[in-house]
C-alpha cells in the first residue's frame, strides 16, 4: 500500500466481506452504521460513544463487528477498533465528497481532533477529485479563519505525497517565492506561513523531482543570485539521500568553476551521501581530484577530518571506498611532492587515522578490487619519494622508511597492512587471483614493492613456492625485506 487510504479502502473491503458472510443482512447495514457511528463521534469529538446511539443496530450485528475487530467496546460504549479507520470512515461519509469541509473549518472550533479528519477528507478528494482538493487546499491555506495547525497539517500533506503531482508545488510556490523575496531584502516576512511552506518544501524528498521537472532547481542553480545558489546547495545536500545521481548531474557545470562555488561544492559533497548514486560519486572523485575537497572534513566533531567524514562508507560500498583511498593517496602525494621539504610533508600529509578502519574494512569486503585500486597507487607513491642517491637495488622511500608492529598505526602503515590483508584473504580463498598483483610487484624494483610481493608469495606456498624460490635465486638482494 502506498499511503493509509489504499490500506483501507482494503480494509473496508475485507471487513465488510466477512460481515456479509456471517449473514447476508449485514452487509446492508454496514456503509449505515460506519456513517453513523463516525458522524456521532466527530460531533461529539469523542473516540467512543454511549452504547445507546447504536440502539438502531441488531445486537448481533454489532456483535459480529466487534468479533471482526472492527468495534470496540466495554459494554458501556462503542467505538472503532482502529482510531485511524475512524478518520477514514468519517472521510468516507462527508457529504459532497468532502468539497464542503473546509468551509466547515471556518466555522468550527478547530482543535487537534479535526485534524486526523482533515488528512483523511484530503487524502479522500486527492485520489477521488484532484482539482476540488487542490482547491480545498488552497481555500485552508488563504483563509483567515482557519487555524495555523490545519494550514501546517495540509502543507505536511502536498510535502509527504509519495509522488505528488506539478499542480501541488504550483500551488504552493506563491508562498515560496514570498519567503524569498523576503530573505533577499532581509526583511521579515508578515506571512509567516511562507516561511514554514519554504522549510516544508526543502525538506521534503518526494517534491524534488517535481522541482526538478518544473526547471525550479536548474534556474535557481543558474541565477547567478548568490541566496538562491545558497539555497539549492543546501536543499542539494539534504536531498541526496534519495536523488544522489541527478544532483551530480545538475553540479557537473560547476566543478571547477572556482569562486564560491568551490566551497559550495565542498559543502554538498561533506554531507554522509556517497554511496547513494554512481555519478554522485564519481563527481566527488573528480572534486577530489582537482583540489576542491583538499579542505574537506566532518564539520559535525571538532577534531573531524576527511576520513571521519566518509565513515561507514566502506562498509556499505567497500569497491568504492578502495577507489576513494587510491584517489585520496594520489592526490595527498602529488601535494606532497610539490612541497620544499618533502622529508616531512610525504608522511604528515597521510596522517588521517580515522581512515584506517575504513582501510581494513574495504580490504576484507573486497579483496580483489582493494587491490586492484589501491596497489598501483602505492606503487606511485613510493616511486615518488624514493632516496633518489640510494645505491640499493630496491631503494626505499620516504613514505615507507621503516615499518614497525604496533596496535596504533599510522595511516601509511595502514595502506600497505589492509593491501597485506587483502592479499592474504585472496591467497587463502583464491590464489590463483594474485598472479597479476605479483606480475605487477615483480616489475618495480622497489623496497615497499618486495615486501609486498614477498607477503604474496608466503599467503600461498603451495602454489607460488617454486616460483618465490627460482626469484630468489636469480635476485637474491630481495632476501633485504622485512620488518
Amino acid at each position: 500500500f502506498t499511503n493509509q487510504k489504499d490500506l483501507f479502502d482494503a480494509y473496508w473491503k475485507t471487513k465488510r466481506t466477512a460481515i456479509t458472510a456471517a449473514r447476508s443482512t449485514f452487509g446492508e447495514l454496514w456503509p449505515h452504521a460506519m456513517r453513523h457511528l463516525a458522524s456521532s463521534m466527530s460531533e461529539r469529538q469523542e473516540l467512543s460513544v454511549p452504547k445507546g446511539v447504536m440502539d438502531e443496530f441488531p445486537p448481533e450485528f454489532l456483535d459480529c463487528l466487534s468479533s471482526e475487530g472492527v468495534l470496540t467496546g466495554d459494554g458501556r460504549r462503542y467505538g472503532f477498533g482502529h482510531e485511524s479507520f475512524f478518520d477514514y470512515c468519517f472521510a468516507r461519509s462527508q457529504p459532497n465528497g468532502g468539497r464542503d469541509f473546509a468551509r466547515f473549518l471556518e466555522t468550527d472550533e478547530q482543535r487537534l481532533f479535526r485534524r486526523a479528519q482533515l488528512r483523511q477528507v484530503l487524502a479522500f478528494l486527492r485520489d477521488d477529485d484532484l482539482a476540488s482538493y487542490l482547491e480545498s487546499v488552497r481555500h485552508l491555506l488563504c483563509s483567515k479563519n482557519i487555524r495555523p495547525h490545519l494550514k501546517l497539517l495540509s502543507v505536511d500533506l502536498v510535502a509527504s505525497q509519495p509522488e505528488p503531482c506539478d499542480d501541488e508545488l504550483v500551488l504552493l510556490m506563491p508562498w515560496i517565492e514570498s519567503e524569498i523575496a523576503s530573505r533577499r531584502s532581509g526583511a521579515l516576512n508578515p506571512d509567516a506561513l511562507a516561511s514554514r511552506i519554504l522549510d516544508k518544501f526543502l525538506s521534503s524528498r518526494t517534491l524534488f523531482p517535481v522541482a526538478d521537472r518544473m526547471g525550479i532547481l536548474h534556474r535557481w542553480l543558474h541565477s547567478g543570485e548568490p541566496l538562491l545558489e545558497n539555497i539549492v546547495c543546501s536543499y542539494f545536500r539534504w536531498q541526496a539521500v534519495l536523488h544522489a545521481d541527478r544532483i551530480a548531474e545538475l553540479l557537473e557545470p560547476f566543478a571547477g568553476k572556482g569562486g564560491d562555488w568551490k566551497n559550495r561544492l565542498r559543502y554538498i559533497m561533506e554531507g554522509d551521501n556517497l554511496e547513494n548514486g554512481r555519478r554522485y560519486f564519481n563527481l566527488f572523485l573528480r572534486l577530489l581530484e582537482d583540489g576542491t575537497l583538499d579542505d574537506a572534513r566532518d564539520r559535525f566533531a571538532s577534531n573531524g577530518t576527511f576520513w571521519l567524514m566518509l565513515h561507514g562508507l566502506a562498509i556499505k560500498r567497500p569497491a568504492w571506498c578502495a577507489e576513494l583511498a587510491a584517489r585520496w593517496l594520489d592526490r595527498r602525494v602529488s601535494i606532497a611532492a610539490a612541497l620544499p621539504n618533502q622529508e616531512h610533508s610525504a608522511r604528515s600529509l597521510l596522517d588521517d587515522e580515522f581512515g584506517n578502519d575504513e582501510l581494513f574494512t574495504s580490504a576484507k569486503g573486497n579483496a580483489p578490487v582493494f587491490l586492484e585500486y589501491v596497489l598501483p597507487s602505492i606503487l606511485s607513491a613510493s616511486k615518488i619519494f624514493i632516496y633518489k642517491d640510494s645505491c640499493d637495488e630496491f631503494p626505499r622511500d620516504r613514505l615507507w622508511l621503516m615499518r614497525f608492529q604496533s596496535e596504533h598505526l599510522t595511516q601509511t602503515e595502514a595502506y600497505l597492512g589492509a593491501c597485506e590483508t587483502a592479499i592474504g584473504i585472496i591467497g587463502r580463498q583464491s590464489p590463483e587471483l594474485l598472479r597479476p598483483f605479483i606480475a605487477l610487484l615483480r616489475v618495480h624494483k622497489l623496497y615497499t614493492a618486495n615486501q609486498l610481493l614477498m607477503g604474496a608469495y608466503f599467503s600461498a606456498p603451495a602454489i607460488f613456492s617454486n616460483e618465490a624460490l627460482r626469484l630468489l635465486v636469480d635476485e637474491p638482494e630481495r632476501l633485504h625485506c622485512g620488518y
